[in-house]
């Protein structure tokens, strides 16, 4: 009774860290690539001179990454379970890391999008240059955009990602079976049969 309470505060703690994180480095290598991306604005430059508007677009980002891969996220931390083995464990992290992958580059595609459509939809304003005037309302304008795209593009995400057909546990399943000499001991994932 005790080591199955110990067990459970162990991979509780785990899961914990690896969701953390996974959605620290997904923010992070999420607003890197926007940084790229976005050519006219120096994000990071005008964060430090507290430019408030930047910073609503840059918080809005986060919120919208956030918002997509979450559901990759869970998933990741599903699959660490302290009845599976741990080759079921690494097979399970490879198969949801290429998930969360997908959710990131979704998120950043997302913004990229948005972003351009809504400068297709306000061609008489040059929203970066109205960022870097402090302008709060083109701000709030972008990141609602943003946020309500990230909204509804999680949703899908979530629908497409926890779908039977990519259940992570099904192909970790259907690696055993297909590659028997990688030794993936998918009991656990046959016994639990929930997405992982």
């Amino acid at each position: 009774m005790v080591e199955g309470f110990v067990a459970a505060v162990v991979f509780g703690l785990i899961r914990y860290a690896a969701s953390a994180i996974l959605a620290v480095l997904s923010i992070y290598f999420g607003i890197r690539v926007f940084d790229k991306l976005t050519e006219n604005i120096e994000e990071i430059e005008e964060l430090k001179k507290g430019n408030v508007a930047v910073g609503i677009l840059v918080a809005a980002i986060i919120i919208c990454i956030a918002a997509v891969v979450r559901t990759g996220v869970s998933q990741f931390a599903a699959g660490i379970q302290p009845d599976y083995a741990l080759s079921l464990i690494l097979a399970l992290a490879i198969i949801n890391m290429v998930k969360l992958l997908f959710g990131l580059f979704l998120a950043i595609l997302t913004i990229f999008v948005s972003l351009n459509l809504l400068d297709a939809l306000t061609r008489n304003i040059d929203e970066a240059k109205e960022l870097k005037r402090g302008n709060l309302a083109i701000a709030i304008l972008i990141a609602g955009v943003l946020i309500a795209v990230s909204v509804v593009v999680g949703s899908s995400m979530e629908m497409v990602i926890s779908s039977p057909t990519v259940d992570s546990c099904q192909i970790a399943l259907q690696m055993e079976n297909a590659w028997p000499w990688i030794g993936i001991d998918g009991s656990g994932c046959a016994a639990n049969s929930g997405g992982s």
